[in-house]
């Protein structure tokens, strides 16, 4: 209850009046002075109820982040009344935002930090690595995607989880991706098993009620968009743009009309056949997307197009300073560097994923700023980035998906024409979709009338199971099959299929090549007290505290835990209190036979995960690659040859399904590749994905030796954004790799980290850091001090500085090779610098700050009320 005369609160729980005074009043703070339809429609249908989950389905632009945003300041910022002002202070609770994308995550990051921080709110981004040991306790508002969240789900040390009271997910239609829709689904089960608030932004799709149902959530659908929404058809032949009005995926007829015709006047270029589509847009102060169906496509687009003729004086001075930045990214400028820096002078840039981070960053903050004025870019950009225009134009809508053309889904394609209309800048938006010949006329109007596709469940996907029943027993969560049953009727593909003979089929291979592969152990032989309890969930980093000569593990003690194996015929053996199943390896082409393994569905059958499984489970890979690279370290016995180890081990690592898409082989090269892998003694030659594995390991190796990125660029035809993206990969393997050497080292598998004189232990430990930094073997002391890069640190090792103690000494030497950094590095190692003279004519480069414009801030003002009249 409130009390008027003091206005301070009573209860525990402030009134729905106060919640909307404080919301109100910070909505004001944020410069926000209106709210839109589908804004208000979700506040009036409950928003601020905390135990009110939602979906809401509308447009691009429509002010869906905002929703999420009034939700979780609700949940975290509480009333302190003093006076005559309403105050606040962070409630305690915590608001995670999950995203699809890190590029996104980082977008939030900064858009919330800014206007949130002001309230004592503090934000926090999570997108690193899957084992780091980040303390986001600290943080009130956190952001991070789902394969984050599932991996922290499994910790130990993530207490703070009981602290989170609303969940908002972003794009939470990705459910129904194969690749990563699994992932999603886990860990909106475990969520919904919880009492926390829920809130799915979503694009429209054709089940979204299904879906709503199975989050016991409110759908809100909505079609108001900020900027009204133009759609048609361009026909090249007749230079011509044919606008239909469209309502429930139906076009509508007026007056015995169903389409309205729009020539486009002819500039006179030739290079593009949508050139006048273009220039049409640019000339009337308007910007473009333009969405092809591959790299390929959208660089060769971009390099059609010339919009200098259109550009003032100013914007070409800008431009051509983004261009020599564009240049100066990488090492050395490559050709599609200097491709895109010719563009970019143009007033024109290509955008995807071969692109380095800061190259595309700063394509991005020049659309904004509206120097650039067409992109032409992947589907992918359509994907939750913030960058809308006057028009987007869908040059293609088919792409090649590995076997042959197919069309690009309408849900995509309704995303990228949602991109059109930029609030407050833009009088209308047009989204338009390439007619290239008569006969696509009726299969683009269909994909134009934008009827949506339904979702479905990809949680039955082998490689989720695999990941998400290792975690769960690792974590304690799941004891036993009965429990792995129980946690998939909670599932959206229980809501979708109500059949599970399917998917216990799937759950019984996973957990018997977890079994074989020694992964988890099993008992049937007890009770549960409060011991096993414990036992289950016991923690690898406890574990490996221990002495291993002192090690009384639970796996390899107690009698009551079993391994498997087979005999020389194939059959199944039960191995009674046997030294541990960390060695023992399903024989090849064995197919189960679900009668011999039907104790694993008996309630008294209880797992547990090993050594092995739990730096597995804690290190977030799947467990076939875990399987992969155990196999590949064990094979080194007796390897006396270091390159040769390197050559092998890389290879394991490039195995693991993280690195897919691998470098593809082609005809050319195939039996020199095969010939180098035999030479290896890998046996494993008669697998092309293997061989394409070989040959993305020899690319590793050449970046590990400090080959120069324009001849990796060169000899593996990848690009920066690729090359950047598959170290990435790689740092997190290699990690995960010497974690399992231990693991493998502690349980005995390994009887010596050094056979033949070589230590392997080291090697294998050495290979994160040479990765990240790209360097060889001799630089790894110098490479783990801070602000030293792969550069300096050969420049030093050059000036024979190799090690902590050379720095010590030749202090003088260090600075004139490293210039100022020199100061940092002195300071890390605690090295006096007294009266050293720096001479360095290089100057620091401030980065330039990213350009944040709230589609929330310039609105209409005819269809919306003030916040005073709303609340």
């Amino acid at each position: 209850m409130i009390n008027n005369a003091s206005n301070t609160i009573n209860t525990p729980n402030a009134t729905n009046t106060l919640d909307k005074e404080l919301l109100k009043s910070i909505l004001e703070k944020n410069g926000i002075k209106s709210l839109r339809p589908p804004q208000e429609k979700v506040l009036n249908e409950g928003l601020l109820e905390k135990d009110k989950n939602f979906i809401i389905s509308i447009p691009t632009a429509s002010g869906k982040t905002l929703i999420g945003e009034m939700a979780f300041i609700n949940h975290i910022l509480k009333p302190i009344c003093e006076a005559k002002d309403l105050e606040f202070a962070p409630s305690g609770k915590k608001a995670l935002f999950i995203v699809p994308l890190k590029a996104l995550a980082t977008e939030k990051f900064d858009e919330f930090r800014e206007k949130y921080n002001k309230f004592g709110l503090k934000v926090g981004i999570s997108i690193g690595d899957y084992d780091s040991k980040e303390n986001l306790s600290r943080y009130d508002i956190i952001i991070m995607t789902s394969e984050k969240l599932d991996s922290l789900m499994r910790k130990k040390n993530t207490s703070w989880l009981n602290d989170i009271s609303v969940v908002i997910i972003d794009e939470i239609h990705l459910l129904g991706d194969k690749e990563r829709g699994g992932t999603l689904e886990i860990v909106l089960t475990k969520l919904k098993m919880l009492p926390i608030q829920i809130i799915g932004l979503s694009a429209t799709i054709g089940n979204s009620e299904e879906l709503a149902n199975w989050l016991d959530a409110k759908l809100i659908i909505d079609s108001w968009r900020p900027v009204e929404l133009k759609k048609g058809l361009y026909y090249t032949d007749d230079n011509k743009i044919e606008y239909y009005k469209i309502e429930d995926y139906k076009v509508v007829i007026e007056n015995g009309k169903n389409k309205e015709s729009t020539p486009i006047k002819d500039f006179g270029s030739s290079k593009s056949e949508i050139s006048n589509l273009i220039l049409d847009c640019v000339k009337n102060s308007g910007s473009c997307l333009v969405f092809c169906s591959s790299k390929r496509n959208a660089v060769s687009e971009a390099k059609k197009n010339d919009l200098t003729k259109y550009l003032s004086n100013e914007e070409q001075e800008e431009l051509n300073n983004i261009s020599s930045e564009i240049l100066n990214v990488l090492e050395k400028p490559s050709k599609t560097c200097e491709q895109l820096a010719e563009c970019i002078k143009k007033g024109v840039s290509f955008h995807h994923a071969g692109l380095a981070m800061k190259q595309r960053k700063l394509i991005e903050d020049a659309f904004r700023k509206r120097l650039i004025k067409v992109i032409c870019c992947t589907p992918t950009l359509s994907a939750g980035l913030n960058l809308p225009c006057r028009r987007a134009i869908i040059r293609d809508t088919k792409r090649f998906d590995g076997t042959g053309f197919s069309n690009i889904p309408n849900m995509e394609i309704q995303q990228c024409i949602g991109r059109a209309g930029r609030p407050g800048l833009d009088p209308y938006g047009e989204g338009i979709i390439v007619v290239k010949k008569p006969s696509e006329v009726g299969e683009n109007l269909y994909m134009l009338r934008g009827k949506p596709e339904e979702i479905y469940s990809n949680i039955s996907n082998k490689k989720t199971l695999r990941i998400f029943i290792l975690g769960s027993i690792f974590s304690g969560e799941i004891t036993s099959f009965e429990e792995l049953k129980k946690f998939m009727k909670n599932t959206f593909y229980a809501v979708q299929y109500g059949n599970y003979d399917e998917i216990v089929d799937n759950i019984k291979d996973e957990v018997i090549f977890l079994m074989n592969n020694g992964f988890i152990e099993y008992n049937f032989d007890f009770e549960i007290n409060s011991k096993l309890e414990d036992n289950l969930k016991n923690n690898l980093e406890s574990e490996i505290n221990n002495d291993s000569n002192n090690n009384n593990n639970n796996n390899n003690n107690n009698p009551n835990f079993n391994s498997i194996s087979f005999d020389k015929d194939g059959n199944l053996v039960i191995n009674k209190n046997n030294k541990s199943t960390n060695d023992i390896i399903k024989p090849k082409n064995k197919k189960y036979n679900y009668d011999e393994y039907s104790f694993i569905e008996d309630v008294n059958t209880l797992f547990k995960s090993t050594k092995l499984g739990n730096v597995t489970a804690q290190q977030y890979i799947d467990p076939l690659s875990a399987k992969n690279i155990s196999e590949g370290i064990q094979s080194l016995k007796g390897q006396k040859n270091i390159k040769d180890i390197e050559k092998i081990i890389l290879y394991h690592i490039c195995k693991a399904t993280e690195l897919r898409p691998l470098l593809r082989v082609n005809k050319y090269e195939y039996e020199d590749l095969v010939e180098e892998m035999e030479a290896l003694s890998i046996s494993e030659h008669d697998d092309y994905d293997n061989i394409c594995a070989y040959k993305t390991s020899k690319m590793c190796l050449d970046w590990i030796n400090e080959a120069s990125e324009t001849d990796i660029f060169a000899n593996y035809k990848v690009e920066a954004g690729i090359l950047s993206y598959k170290v990435e990969q790689l740092k997190w393997i290699a990690h995960a790799t010497s974690e399992i050497y231990r693991a493998l080292e502690l349980s005995g598998v390994l009887e010596s980290n050094c056979t033949n004189g070589v230590n392997l232990k080291k090697i294998i430990n050495d290979l994160q850091l040479r990765i990240e930094y790209g360097a060889k073997s001799d630089l790894v002391e110098l490479l783990s001090i801070k602000n030293l890069g792969r550069v300096r640190a050969r420049k030093l090792y050059n000036a024979n500085i190799k090690s902590v103690s050379d720095i010590a000494t030749n202090r003088e030497l260090v600075a004139k090779n490293i210039g100022k950094i020199a100061f940092k590095v002195f300071e890390e190692l605690n090295i006096p610098f007294g009266d050293i003279q720096i001479s360095d004519s290089k100057k620091i480069k401030e980065s330039s700050e990213v350009l944040k414009k709230s589609l929330d801030i310039d609105r209409p003002k005819k269809v919306q009320k003030t916040l005073d009249n709303f609340f």
